[in-house]
């Protein structure tokens, strides 16, 4: 068990997961230049869309780079027109500066480069090992949460797959939709306020913990079956 932390995010990213394991370890060290470190990590990895834009176009092609790709695709003479015409358009979008994957992929370097510290990986091993109980969405698998998990000193424990019974986002989804659909809410923050309270109910009043216990005490032994057999 350890301190609550609650972050709502505008999406579920790799860059937005990998900012609330942050805030998760925050709210659970007790080592004060370590809170500092990875605040400053946080607000140094908050970047405004100018600046996401600056430093996508740092990375862009010269124009006479550009110019030299796109003459080297006309004269190919292999190329059907369709195809040279997809071939301009991905160089084209690659070069945009609102290229939605880049600017994912721009967050996603900012928030590694800013936590890639030898001085936060050690203040976080003075600590216990977090364990992070989490469902088999492919960004939790993500390699950028796993580094930066790696970094902070936490373990990722992954449910099994189809297993609504252990996780108790299910059960506030299914509460929160049958409230939903008999009562509309006016405003965004009156709806999270009610998902949060739907939240503590469907968790205080279940026995998710009792199952994620037994659930740990499952895999550690399964680990321990598997090393054992790779032994032999």
């Amino acid at each position: 068990m350890g301190n609550f932390s609650l972050i709502i995010s505008e999406t579920s990213k790799a860059h937005d997961i990998a900012r609330a394991f942050i805030d998760i370890k925050i709210a659970n060290t007790d080592i004060t230049i370590l809170k500092l470190l990875l605040n400053k990590v946080l607000l140094d990895s908050d970047l405004s869309p100018d600046q996401i834009q600056q430093k996508i176009s740092e990375k862009n092609s010269t124009k006479e780079d550009f110019i030299n790709k796109i003459m080297k695709n006309i004269n190919n003479n292999e190329l059907t027109t369709v195809e040279l015409a997809s071939k301009l358009e991905k160089q084209s979008k690659k070069e945009n500066l609102d290229n939605q994957r880049r600017i994912d992929s721009t967050k996603r370097q900012v928030i590694l480069e800013n936590i890639s510290k030898e001085e936060i990986k050690r203040y976080s091993y003075l600590e216990p090992k977090i364990n992070i109980i989490l469902d088999n969405y492919s960004v939790h698998k993500s390699q950028l949460v796993k580094e930066i998990c790696e970094i902070l000193n936490m373990n990722l424990i992954y449910l099994p797959p189809y297993s609504p019974q252990f996780n108790p986002i299910e059960q506030v989804w299914r509460t929160c939709k049958i409230e939903i659909k008999r009562k509309y809410y006016e405003s965004k923050e009156k709806l999270e306020k009610f998902f949060v309270k739907t939240y503590f109910k469907v968790v205080n009043g279940g026995n998710f913990f009792n199952w994620w216990e037994k659930l740990n005490s499952f895999i550690l032994i399964k680990r321990l079956f598997l090393t054992k057999v790779s032994n032999t």
